[in-house]
């Protein structure tokens, strides 16, 4: 009987934890770890999870005291280059609000530990026609100097695609 309370015990503590789902690492602070130059790799599955595109980019961070302006410069495999200049502005809740030239709306941000959901609608050119998808970022801080992001896309409450990457701190 006492091991089944010590097991109640360690469960309920365990479930009645502050941390967020990614709390296994550093605590990410995104006006440190977004100054500066940063560069990214990653790749695009369809919605079977066949690798569709491949990209890097080179990103440049600038801060604005609780505020932080991301200028990213993607190339594809295929040659495509896209620019991308997100402004994230902090709220009095703590949370940020996300703005982008090809972002429909606001996005929004939550930080918690070494965790970050991104929530936004991305407005894409899809074989000649423009068109908003959802996409939903999980955000993980897994060391001082590295991101890794994964980001699920839906159209009709339907899986389209995901991105993977990686994000370093040079």
């Amino acid at each position: 009987m006492k091991w089944m309370l010590t097991l109640l015990t360690i469960f309920s503590i365990s479930c009645t934890s502050n941390k967020g789902p990614g709390s296994t690492g550093p605590d990410l602070n995104p006006t440190e770890f977004f100054a500066g130059n940063l560069f990214a790799s990653g790749y695009l599955k369809n919605r079977s999870g066949e690798v569709i595109r491949t990209f890097n980019a080179d990103i440049v961070g600038i801060i604005k005291g609780d505020d932080f302006i991301l200028k990213e410069d993607f190339t594809f495999n295929d040659g495509e280059k896209q620019f991308r200049e997100w402004t994230f502005s902090k709220q009095k809740d703590g949370s940020y609000s996300a703005e982008a030239n090809d972002v429909t709306g606001k996005g929004k941000a939550i930080i918690y530990d070494n965790y970050m959901d991104l929530d936004y609608v991305l407005r894409i050119n899809h074989k000649g026609d423009e068109i908003d998808i959802p996409i939903k970022d999980k955000i993980v801080l897994t060391a001082p100097n590295i991101l890794i992001a994964e980001s699920k896309m839906t159209k009709y409450g339907l899986d389209v695609g995901t991105i993977h990457l990686v994000m370093i701190k040079k």
